[in-house]
């Protein structure tokens, strides 16, 4: 024990701290050795000892540089809890404590007592380690006492190591110092162990576990020694510059990231008031009209490109936070987000490079595994028939030489089926045991198909119906995606439309088939002139009959035609009104409510459930349809029967290629917006027209292209195809009208 004082040295005048030992110099070896230590550690952590002696009362004493400020201990005590800034200095202060131990350790030296009130801070940013009264040495000292008595109690409670308090001779002294410096870290982490209540660890949980290593019961897990202690402690006060620096740049960029959104909204928003304003215009209307939308769209435009340059300094600014620390959660999060959403739009726009790099980005940002679940793509399926119980043979579509073609995946039922996960894709389930239609769904990333009807809560129960019969395909009920193909010529926004349950004739109406219409309403006594398909030849030539009377007063394919005409080619050259006549004729006969498809149930027969391109998938050829560039020869249409590959899921033929059909709607550049589909005869100028023909080009042979002509016109590309509606419920249009059944 001893005390230290405050003196002045004579010859030179220097303020010293001379340390005096209490007990007798004859029995003082202790204070000896911790002055001698001092001496041999020149190290700016250890105060060098100027001169010792021994005092006429016989005491030891010695003399060291005076340290002008305060303790560890004072320091934690008036350090406020909310002040970061304070805490970190605290803890470099114990690097540089850390890094004067670690030094003696490497002499061999050893503190046995470290705790804050022996680590003294200068005003001079000073840090050095005093009280080196209980230092056990192993120098080459002369006189030095190095040994360790068995059961020997030496250091302060709450400080040292257990098996130091335990006195086991043999523990490792260097890791009794990093206990200790443990503490002294959980002292400003925490306050020291009988002070200070409140909790300044806030966001430093590496100082936090460090402190829990080096204060282990089990000295293995502590750091080897003191210099180990103070690299780990400098290395997370690195990690929290860089965090520092880190937030700095996220600060920055959520900045951005509200001007982001205010801009596309902004930009959205005018968008939606330039469709709405081209929407009420006339197409043929003046300039004048149109321009206030154009405006509109020209402002939307300019602030997209600003948009876009934001947008990147946005995402550059989260790099940036990255790049000064790599594990800033937050700018992960907010990437795993945009990537997210960049895949998603990717994915509906059909762009498969750009979505498969949003994706990979996406899983790189994505630490806390939020968005695993929607990246792996697995969705689950409901379904309900009527009767319940029915198994089902299970197929993915998966894509072969280009086509996408049903592969077994397995089977599933009985039925009610209630979310069974499934990877995301599409699927057809084929009822074991009966003859009913195949159920066609699509499985989305993390969400559930079932067929639940717009308006409803439950879902809908499917009937296990037979087949509709020979030359006829049914398409269920339920939501399918429209349009959405920039490609496609004219086609719709991307979509989610309710369609009700149909059946549409597998090919379409054939000469042969429009042959006997006429015949019939002729043998009926009716005047069919008008309803006879015709062509022109030429500008000023008259129209030639297709369909005529022949000499034995029946009407036959016309000879002599410039089409060459077979009853198994598709019908061309008639109006709209000759499609609707013969759809009523047809109706009489089978007692079945014929008539032309609207287009979008037209597009869902085309496309499936899944969106793809073509009827048969997303890659085009010129041999799997009859287009442009099908033949050899001059180019014209085909049998029904020809170009077996241009079938769509549903069994539909002739979509893609052969001729176009008419649709029983009125043309419209928007989707309808009420759900389920009204199927509403068209009454206005032009009529909407779907799928390519013999002379079209591969773009306008997808599924999505819409297109459209006055009832009136006839055209050799332009036929039709008949379907029903299989629903009893009546319903009505938006403007009132029945909706055709």
């Amino acid at each position: 024990m001893g005390e230290v004082r405050r003196v002045r040295e004579r010859n030179l005048g220097q303020v010293l701290a001379m340390k005096i030992s209490f007990q007798p110099a004859s029995t003082d070896q202790r204070f000896l050795d911790e002055a001698r230590a001092m001496a041999a550690l020149r190290h700016p952590g250890v105060l060098a000892v100027h001169d010792h002696g021994v005092l006429p009362q016989g005491h030891r004493w010695f003399t060291t540089r005076l340290i002008d400020g305060e303790t560890l201990h004072d320091a934690i005590g008036r350090v406020d809890a909310r002040d970061v800034d304070s805490v970190r200095r605290l803890l470099h202060c114990l690097v540089l404590a850390g890094e004067a131990v670690g030094f003696a350790h490497r002499g061999g030296v050893f503190h046995r007592d470290l705790k804050p009130a022996n680590i003294l801070l200068s005003v001079h940013d000073e840090v050095v380690v005093a009280d080196w009264g209980l230092t056990v040495l192993s120098l080459d000292v002369e006189g030095h006492s190095d040994a360790l008595k068995e059961g020997e109690f030496l250091g302060t409670p709450g400080f040292m190591a257990p098996e130091q308090a335990a006195g086991d001779p043999g523990r490792d002294l260097a890791r009794c110092d990093v206990f200790s410096l443990g503490m002294c870290l959980h002292a400003v982490l925490h306050g020291p162990p009988q002070g200070l209540p409140h909790d300044r660890s806030g966001c430093m949980q590496f100082f936090v576990e460090l402190a829990r290593r080096c204060t282990s019961t089990d000295p293995a897990e502590r750091p080897e020694n003191a210099q180990r202690f103070s690299d780990d402690l400098r290395r997370g006060l690195a990690r929290q510059r860089q965090r520092r620096r880190a937030l700095s740049r996220l600060k920055e960029a959520r900045a951005l990231q509200g001007e982001v959104s205010t801009l596309h909204e902004r930009v959205m928003s005018l968008r939606e008031r330039a469709k709405a304003h081209l929407q009420q215009v006339n197409p043929r209307t003046p300039t004048a009209e149109k321009a206030p939308g154009w405006r509109l769209e020209d402002e939307a435009d300019a602030l997209q490109v600003t948009l876009q340059a934001k947008e990147a300094r946005y995402l550059q600014g989260l790099r940036a936070a990255l790049t000064e620390d790599d594990a800033c959660e937050e700018a992960h999060r907010l990437l795993a987000e945009h990537y997210r959403e960049r895949m998603a739009l990717a994915e509906l726009q059909g762009r498969a490079d750009a979505a498969a790099f949003s994706e990979v980005m996406c899983r790189t940002h994505d630490r806390s595994g939020r968005h695993k679940a929607w990246l792996d793509g697995d969705g689950a399926l409901t379904l309900h028939t009527s009767p319940q119980g029915v198994w089902f043979d299970l197929a993915r579509f998966e894509e072969v030489d280009r086509r996408l073609v049903p592969r077994p995946v397995g089977i599933i039922g009985p039925t009610p089926i209630t979310g069974i996960r499934l990877p995301r894709g599409s699927y057809v389930a084929t009822p074991r045991g009966n003859e009913s239609t195949p159920i066609l769904f699509s499985i989305s990333r993390a969400t559930t198909w079932s067929l639940i009807r717009p308006g409803e809560a439950t879902p809908t129960e499917v009937p296990m119906d037979p087949e509709p019969g020979e030359g006829l395909c049914r398409v269920r009920a339920g939501w399918f995606e429209a349009g959405g193909d920039a490609e496609g010529a004219d086609s719709l926004p991307r979509c989610t439309i309710w369609v009700d349950e149909f059946v549409v004739a597998q090919h379409p109406v054939t000469f042969g088939d429009y042959l006997c219409f006429v015949q019939s309403l002729d043998a009926q006594g009716l005047d069919v002139a008008d309803l006879l398909p015709v062509e022109r030849i030429g500008v000023s030539a008259s129209p030639r009959p297709l369909i005529a009377r022949g000499r034995n007063g029946s009407f036959a394919l016309a000879s002599g035609a410039a089409r060459h005409l077979r009853p198994e080619f598709p019908v061309v050259q008639v109006t709209w009104h000759q499609a609707c006549a013969y759809a009523a004729w047809l109706s009489g006969h089978t007692g079945k409510p014929w008539r032309l498809l609207h287009e979008l149930e037209w597009e869902k027969a085309a496309r499936g459930v899944d969106a793809r391109t073509f009827p048969w998938g997303n890659f085009f050829d010129p041999t799997w349809a009859c287009m442009l560039h099908s033949h050899e020869g001059p180019a014209d249409s085909v049998s029904v029967h020809a170009f077996p590959t241009d079938t769509s899921p549903y069994g539909v033929r002739g979509l893609a290629g052969n001729v176009r059909e008419w649709c029983i709607n009125d043309y419209s550049r928007d989707a309808p917006p009420h759900h389920p589909l009204a199927v509403v005869a068209g009454r206005g100028s032009y009529r909407a027209i779907r799928g390519g023909a013999w002379s079209s080009a591969a773009n306008f042979c997808r599924a999505a292209g819409r297109f459209a002509a006055a009832p009136e016109e006839r055209l050799s590309s332009l036929g039709f195809r008949v379907g029903y509606s299989t629903s009893s419920v009546p319903r009505t249009g938006p403007d009132g009208s029945m909706v055709v059944r």
